[in-house]
């Protein structure tokens, strides 16, 4: 059989298969590339996932032993809890090590995103400790962002970026149009400044308010993140040297999910960026932005060459009308959102005002039949954080907008 010579000067079968049989992955110089075949492609991402899932047990376990050590010290109980947690670490992390489908970054990007999960929700049963509800919608946004996050980077998408432009389209776009917008959606900030402990807080909003933060918030800083690296990555040779530097090409994912969270967060999410704050017509605005820009980076690559050595002009040129098409809907999905969160704004400010309207109208007719007014008897309640307050005859604080009150 006739043999080619491949990117790095090895030798293997024409046709792109290896002796093996397993079909060749050019261009991918020091990075942990499993072959791409249908068994791979089929078991990869679960085996991967229920490593994950032991450990995630394990944890659970631990938790619970730690809970009843400090109930019930001389119960039998804790220590088996705590043996099933060693256990279940223990096969997990076989389970991780021994599998020949996973890589470090991906074992990394797991750790992270359970980690995640399990801090969103403890705080939201702490919520649900006190009373207080947290809106399932808000949950399930964070949740289905992490999903997509690991569907970019650790499933079958991310081993098919070596040899198909249209999935590295793919990829990035879930990334920065899916995971994105619904990790700003879920409102992480604001469920930990409710739900943390006081030091923690204090920590929080210093970075919230710091210099720093409101430099990599500002608006040209956070276009040039979301738009300028997308021109940058594709249509300069940097994507053919992250393609053969893989850690390169984790660390510009990793770059583009933060320049997308920044974008998306003041846009539509529901977290209050104290440095930059936009009304809903500006949002609008920053989103219909960077439709030219998408427009012409997808025009740029329906007519140019082929991406990058590994990627033909064919594929190049589907991977940029996806682009250019992905590009304008993610536009519309995002105005259509901002324009809900508006009229959800403008009904209950509506609101806000009818019960001032009510209590003004309250005090009038006390007026009017004689009473005696007390401490904050007349006062007008302007939401229902006065109202709480005035109840319990405590004088309001005025520490506080009325937009953060209401």
């Amino acid at each position: 059989m006739p043999a080619s010579m491949d990117m790095h000067g090895t030798t293997a079968p024409s046709g792109g298969h290896a002796a093996g049989g397993m079909p060749v992955m050019p261009g991918m110089h020091g990075m942990y590339a499993p072959p791409v075949d249908a068994h791979s492609l089929l078991t990869a991402w679960p085996v991967d996932l229920g490593a994950v899932v032991v450990l995630c047990l394990a944890a659970w376990a631990a938790r619970r032993a730690l809970r009843m050590r400090r109930a019930t010290p001389r119960s039998p109980a804790w220590s088996t809890w705590a043996g099933g947690a060693v256990g279940g670490a223990a096969l997990g992390a076989w389970w991780a090590v021994a599998t020949p489908h996973g890589s470090p970054f991906s074992y990394l990007m797991f750790a992270v995103e359970v980690t995640a999960a399990v801090f969103y929700l403890t705080g939201v049963g702490r919520l649900a400790a006190r009373g207080r509800t947290w809106p399932a919608f808000r949950t399930a946004c964070f949740l289905s962002g992490l999903v997509v996050v690991a569907l970019a980077l650790q499933s079958p998408v991310s081993t098919l970026v070596a040899s198909s432009f249209e999935y590295h389209v793919v990829q990035h776009m879930l990334l920065m149009v899916v995971a994105a917008p619904l990790l700003a959606l879920s409102g992480p900030m604001t469920l930990a400044l409710q739900t943390t402990s006081h030091h923690t807080k204090v920590v929080l909003l210093k970075i919230l308010h710091s210099r720093s933060f409101g430099i990599l918030t500002f608006p040209v800083t956070v276009w040039f993140l979301y738009y300028g690296v997308m021109f940058a990555f594709f249509l300069t040779p940097l994507i053919g040297f992250a393609m053969e530097h893989m850690v390169v090409m984790d660390v510009l994912n990793l770059a583009f999910l933060f320049g997308a969270c920044n974008f998306w967060w003041p846009t539509i999410g529901i977290d209050h960026n104290p440095r930059w704050t936009m009304n809903h017509g500006m949002r609008i605005i920053n989103v219909l932005i960077g439709v030219p820009f998408e427009s012409f980076l997808g025009i740029a690559l329906l007519g140019g060459a082929a991406a990058a050595p590994m990627y033909t002009v064919a594929q190049t040129q589907t991977g940029g009308g996806m682009l250019w098409g992905i590009g304008e809907l993610s536009a519309f999905v995002g105005v259509a959102i901002i324009m809900v969160e508006w009229l959800r704004d403008d009904e209950r400010a509506a609101a806000r005002e009818d019960r001032r309207t009510a209590a003004r109208q309250q005090v009038e007719r006390r007026r009017q039949a004689g009473s005696e007014p007390g401490p904050d008897r007349d006062r007008v309640p302007a939401s229902a954080y006065e109202e709480a307050y005035l109840a319990r005859g405590i004088p309001v604080p005025v520490t506080l907008s009325d937009d953060y009150r209401g």
